[in-house]
């Protein structure tokens, strides 16, 4: 049994990328931008290749990585990693939107960069799928995580009640100069006057999917890395600054997941085979509310009090309703699909025009049909399913783990609904500490299953 084992990627070099990738994530648009404006001041022009650099280098790292893994995949003539049903899903997803998406577009930027926006993450859970990991490791990672986005989240608190709203034009911020493509104002505002915290990430909306990841690992591990007296300065400070981005998608996404978690702890759930498709059917539910509630009419806020203005945030409401419902006419004109990269953030790097129906499953329905909305949700569904039964057989930590990413991906699926969120910090960190997770399953797996052959 033992020598049919999957080779897991284990070489520091390889490591220490993976490592500095998902630390330097949450601070690399703050950081990238101030190289650029320091360029520009000091009157030295940025080449063409440092340029494209500061735009694509995560995928220059999730290049070199993936050749590791194709390179130790010849090598050994297998794969580094255990194909489970969920997996199979997820490359007939990928393959439908690059071979049918892409024929019917027919134009390599929006391929690029619609895979950018649409599969590149779930690359990312492949490549790690491919790296040794277990329980010790995954504690020692989200710690590490958390203590590294200290300095941040106390940016994002002093934007809010300390600094100028102008502060971050001094590193070059402003609506006209582009990093990525899009435009990075220097803050952001509700009505005329209320700052939302975006700290060292491109928008508010970015800062709070980081916040609710961080909110939930400290709920669900932050007792075994910290006193509790720390732990709770620590959680609030978290809660503070995704309460201060004013991100209405994303506290609720915290609130669904926390749902979910009460689904799981209702033990007469948990002795059935039911809890699975009661957490998958939950979920589903919720999306489907929550596409309801972003396209009907918003009430009129003139006149309104203040807390009315901060949950309902008139014009931003109004502007996402028409975005969603400019999308389902074209699902109706076309409902074949109109191609990889036609709609999204791919359309703020074309340069031909910007089509983006701020939501990820309106998206990908007017990407590739019908037929990609019911793979995009069939790839959700097998996913809860996956850890939702790692929850009820695992124990120990193994659960508690699989409890974790249970309630955060239930996150990121609902905050997908009302952004465009699937190509951000939050959710590339998650896929990627998943995939590391699934992992440290399949080793699990392995290893008592070798223990008890005679």
């Amino acid at each position: 049994m033992a020598s049919k084992l999957p080779f897991p990627i284990r070489h520091r070099v390889f490591v220490w990328l993976g490592l500095g990738l998902l630390l330097f994530m949450p601070y690399a648009t703050f950081v990238l931008q101030a190289l650029r404006h320091g360029f520009d001041i000091l009157g030295v022009p940025l080449g063409n290749a440092v340029a494209l650099a500061t735009k694509g280098w995560k995928e220059g790292i999730l290049g070199i990585l993936v050749l590791a893994v194709v390179w130790r995949a010849v090598r050994y003539r297998r794969l580094p990693f255990r194909m489970h049903a969920m997996d199979w899903l997820i490359v007939l997803f990928m393959l439908y939107g690059v071979l049918v998406g892409g024929s019917i577009i027919r134009s390599g930027d929006d391929i690029v960069f619609g895979f950018r926006y649409d599969f590149a993450v779930l690359v990312f859970y492949f490549v790690a799928r491919s790296f040794w990991s277990d329980v010790a490791t995954l504690l020692r990672l989200l710690r590490t995580l958390n203590l590294a986005a200290l300095p941040l989240l106390h940016f994002g608190v002093l934007q809010v009640f300390l600094l100028p709203r102008t502060f971050l034009e001094h590193f070059g911020y402003s609506n006209t100069v582009q990093v990525g493509g899009n435009p990075l104002p220097p803050f952001h505002l509700i009505g005329d006057s209320l700052v939302r915290a975006m700290s060292t990430f491109p928008g508010p909306n970015s800062l709070a999917m980081y916040a609710a990841f961080l909110l939930l690992a400290s709920l669900f591990f932050g007792k075994r890395w910290f006193p509790r007296r720390w732990w709770l300065l620590d959680t609030t400070l978290i809660a503070i600054v995704l309460l201060t981005t004013y991100s209405r998608a994303h506290m609720l996404s915290v609130i669904v997941g926390l749902g979910v978690y009460g689904l799981l702890c209702w033990r007469r759930l948990l002795r059935t085979t039911r809890l699975p498709a009661a957490v998958t059917a939950f979920v589903f539910v919720v999306l489907a509310g929550a596409l309801y509630l972003s396209v009907v009419p918003t009430s009129n806020l003139v006149g309104a009090s203040k807390l009315q203005t901060l949950l309902f945030h008139n014009s931003s409401s109004i502007l996402h309703r028409n975005a969603r419902l400019d999308g389902w006419e074209r699902i109706r004109a076309y409902p074949w699909g109109t191609g990889l990269g036609s709609v999204g953030l791919a359309t703020l790097n074309t340069g031909r025009y910007v089509r983006n129906p701020e939501s990820w499953y309106v998206q990908v329905t007017q990407e590739f049909g019908w037929p990609g909305l019911a793979l995009a949700l069939a790839t959700v569904g097998s996913v809860l399913t996956w850890l939702v039964t790692q929850y009820a057989t695992q124990r120990d930590d193994l659960r508690r783990f699989a409890a974790f990413f249970t309630v955060s991906f239930t996150a990121v699926v609902v905050s997908a609904q009302f952004l465009p969120s699937w190509f951000e910090v939050g959710s590339i960190t998650w896929w990627i500490l998943f995939g590391l997770f699934v992992s440290a399953v399949d080793r699990e797996r392995a290893a008592q299953l070798a223990l008890q052959r005679p």
